[in-house]
């Protein structure tokens, strides 16, 4: 098959990917109590006015374990996807590990 042809499926099937997760998202308001307001504010961290729900999905962790969206409920979750040949990825390590420090264990979960 010739590459030309390979790379036009290969975008098209992204764009319709991309699409189809936008256009059947659910967009929520927030149900944020006072203190986890509070909480976000402290560590200066935006509160957004909206969100679009993220639906549960499972992944395997680097120790081997199953973990899944549904069982970080109740926390925040930060899931960050980088490379160490990424440097913008390296430079914000820093300030994911101070918001971790100052929200703390019991309230965030960082996955990368």
């Amino acid at each position: 098959m010739n590459l030309k042809i390979l790379s036009y499926f290969f975008f098209v099937g992204v764009f319709l990917l991309t699409t189809f997760s936008y256009l059947f998202a659910e967009e929520k308001k927030i149900p944020l109590d006072a203190s986890e307001r509070k909480l976000l504010e402290q560590s200066r961290i935006e509160v957004p006015s909206h969100y679009i729900e993220a639906h549960d999905f499972e992944g395997e962790m680097a120790s081997g374990k199953k973990a899944s969206l549904a069982d970080f409920s109740g926390k925040f979750l930060i899931l960050n996807f980088w490379a160490t040949w990424c440097s913008p990825c390296l430079k914000e390590m820093p300030d994911l590990d101070q918001v971790y420090q100052s929200v703390g264990p019991e309230n965030l979960v960082v996955l990368a």
